[in-house]
């Protein structure tokens, strides 16, 4: 049976376009910004399309922040602000290198000007810093106005807010219940609040002309503009505005103001620092994954041209398209998706905050998380895949398993795989699969402190696997990774496999000799199944469907039998051949070709947003081929290096399909309107991550 992934998509509506006259119902952010506190996205004419706070998943506090210039008219004909997102503008986009930091610039040869936005979010802070840089192509002097347009739904909620002008410290402050903002920066010229979408009484409208009534406050569902008037010539002109957020008015009001003491460019240089710091990978990170091996590894792998197309946001400066720049922005993207409080890590920022195409991403499911925490750890941040295991110990069910998905603060969130049959058997065990790596590698004293830490979470979900199995079909009636079908799946099967394999020690003393036993007769069953009923002599199937038939389709989801959970061992050559078969069976009927690399779809007859091609797919299949090539390097070197060449195309193709400024999606789309989706993504920037570790060992002797 086929279950509807996500939301049904909803047809003719705008995704980023009409920014005038509504809100947006659905963002694609070009970038993100933020520092585990604090989540920012933003489109690529410098459009704030989120702020979370006070976690990176909640509340998503703005529906629009918008720019616009307004230039005084030299004669009597009146002239209309134009906002940055208008087609006047020529705009590129990219990072500072190795930081959070994003620079948007926008050039119009019509309107004679340059704006140069620099976005940063300070350390330790709940603080947006946004400069702004003028320049005028024109010798003579011309008054310009910088006006900015907010629409806040604090908490979430666009009614009951509370919005006015405070002359006194020149800010705007805006609250709802235990969620505050204060807006200013550089002293402001005009202002105006208003209420959002209300015709005349909305700041928008009032944008149009240039010049703001200075209205002080209003109540309900309301919006505010600010704006700076400046006389400007050929040299250029600064102005920097801040957003500050925290619980009450009086704590944004005192962060602002300590904020405005601080040259911009030290807030800029700490938010770069703290992202360095975070990219440079710790000592403890064992020598075969070093930065610096890495930074090789990749440089050797090759680089691609990645620049969008004309019309669209570059890369900018830092985007040169090198698999070594595109590492650099995977882990960034993974240190910007983990809640500095609770160490949840979220899939994605939000970009469908009321659900009109999916339903939504801004949320922790616990598969994506371990497999962002296992990327992180093998970077040497074992410390954060340790507090997302904590995360785990707080979500985790009173009967031992994980649900679907959960917000930041581990309660439960919106989900539609639900207990009653529809179980994602797999999300319970990717998180004991991820527990069992950490532990694997520990010894003595730091072995048992981790066992006291999370021992107890982790017999849990253990006899809460064991129960759920079935050593008939491998396990109970469950939903798919893709939450698409239900029945017995290969993929899910292989996770409980791994997850089972990686916990007999020290955690079998803690389950007893039956369930010790239990584990055993499961594997055994589940591996029996796989290679024998499950085994189609082309490729792996997808599983076994509710009426016990199987299902033959061809699913990408096979892969992990191999990657990550070793259900099948290279080291034998009939479970090599599967792999190897899987591959090839995958790569022509679910793959896309085209001179910038080849892609793959998630499976067959896949008709989400049309059908979409999978980045987190097509990275997965890389790193198989990479796992390959590693195997047969020095064995048959003619075939390791096919391998790799096969996976390099993979891994350009994705590189290729990035946001404007590198950030790698989950999915790829084939329509003007979705040409990515879900991006900054965890789990496809872990596998990039991944991919990256395997080139070091595999790229040095077959570069092509």
């Amino acid at each position: 049976m086929q279950l509807s992934r996500r939301s049904p998509i909803v047809s003719g509506r705008p995704l980023a376009t009409d920014h005038c006259n509504t809100a947006m119902p659905v963002y694609l952010p070009t970038a993100a910004t933020g520092n585990s506190r604090v989540l920012v996205t933003l489109g690529p004419a410098g459009e704030l399309m989120g702020l979370s706070y006070p976690h990176i998943d909640f509340a998503q506090n703005i529906r629009e922040g918008l720019t616009a210039i307004h230039i005084a008219p030299a004669g009597r004909r009146p002239a209309r602000a134009v906002w940055l997102f208008d087609d006047r503008w020529d705009r590129t986009q990219s990072y500072a290198p190795g930081s959070n930091v994003v620079h948007t610039t926008l050039a119009s040869e019509p309107l004679g000007l340059t704006v140069e936005i620099t976005d940063a979010v300070p350390p330790d802070s709940a603080l947006l810093a946004r400069r702004f840089v003028l320049r005028s192509h024109i010798p003579t002097a011309r008054t310009v106005s910088v006006l900015h347009y907010f629409y806040f739904t604090l908490g979430e909620v666009p009614w009951k807010q509370s919005v006015r002008y405070l002359p006194d410290v020149g800010a705007m402050v805006q609250y709802f219940r235990d969620i505050a903002v204060a807006v200013g920066g550089d002293a402001f010229t005009a202002f105006r609040c208003g209420r959002a979408r209300d015709g005349e009484r909305s700041a928008k409208t009032d944008i149009a002309d240039g010049a703001l009534t200075g209205q002080p406050e209003d109540i309900g569902e309301v919006d505010f503009a600010v704006a700076w008037t400046l006389k400007l010539r050929t040299r250029a002109q600064t102005r920097v505005l801040m957003i500050s957020a925290a619980e009450t008015e009086a704590a944004a009001l005192r962060q602002l103001s300590e904020a405005k003491q601080t040259r911009f460019a030290q807030l800029a240089a700490a938010a770069q620092r703290s992202d360095r710091a975070f990219g440079r990978l710790p000592r403890r990170a064992s020598p075969a994954v070093r930065r610096e091996g890495v930074a090789r590894a990749c440089a050797s792998a090759g680089s691609t041209d990645t620049r969008s197309s004309p019309g669209k946001p570059s890369m900018g400066p830092a985007g040169d398209g090198s698999f070594a720049e595109a590492h650099e922005r995977a882990v960034l993207s993974l240190r910007l998706l983990q809640d500095a409080e609770t160490g949840a890590i979220a899939a994605a920022p939000e970009f469908d905050p009321t659900y009109e195409r999916c339903g939504g991403y801004g949320y922790c499911w616990p598969r994506d998380g371990a497999y962002a925490a296992m990327a992180l750890a093998e970077i040497g941040h074992r410390d954060d895949a340790e507090r997302f295991l904590d995360w785990c110990a707080a979500a985790q069910g009173e009967d031992g398993l994980w649900r679907q998905r959960y917000w930041a603060d581990a309660s439960l969130g919106p989900s539609w795989c639900a207990p009653e049959r529809r179980e994602q058997l797999d999300q319970s065990a990717t998180v004991l699969f991820l527990a069992g790596k950490l532990l694997a590698s520990l010894r003595g004293r730091p072995r048992t402190t981790f066992m006291d830490r999370h021992g107890l979470m982790i017999e849990r979900g253990a006899r809460a696997l064991i129960a759920a199995a079935d050593l008939e079909r491998m396990h109970c009636p469950a939903c798919d990774l893709w939450e698409s079908f239900q029945g017995a799946f290969t993929y899910t099967a292989a996770a409980i496999h791994g997850a089972l394999g990686l916990l007999r020690t020290p955690i079998a003393k803690r389950l007893g000799p039956d369930a010790q036993k239990a584990a055993r007769e499961i594997q055994r069953a589940i591996k029996s199944t796989v290679c024998g009923k499950l085994w189609l002599g082309t490729h792996l199937a997808r599983g076994i469907a509710t009426d016990g038939s199987v299902d033959g389709h061809i699913d990408s989801s096979i892969l992990g039998a191999l990657e990550p959970f070793n259900l099948l061992s290279l080291d034998d050559e009939a479970e090599r051949a599967m792999v190897e078969h899987s591959v090839a069976t995958i790569e022509e009927h679910l793959g896309t070709s085209g001179a910038d690399g080849n892609g793959i779809f998630r499976f067959q007859f896949d008709t989400y947003l049309g059908g979409t091609i999978g980045c987190v797919n097509t990275l997965w299949l890389a790193k198989v081929l990479l796992r390959l090539a590693q195997w047969y390097q020095g064995r048959n070197d003619k075939r390791a290096a096919d391998y790799l060449q096969r996976a390099k195309s993979h891994l350009r193709f994705c590189l290729k399909h990035r946001t404007p400024t590198g950030l790698f999606p989950e999915l790829i789309g084939r329509t003007p309107d979705t040409p990515y989706w879900a991006a900054p993504h965890a789990w496809a920037s872990a596998l990039f991550v991944g991919c990256a570790m395997l080139l070091q060992s595999v790229a040095g002797d077959h570069d092509g």
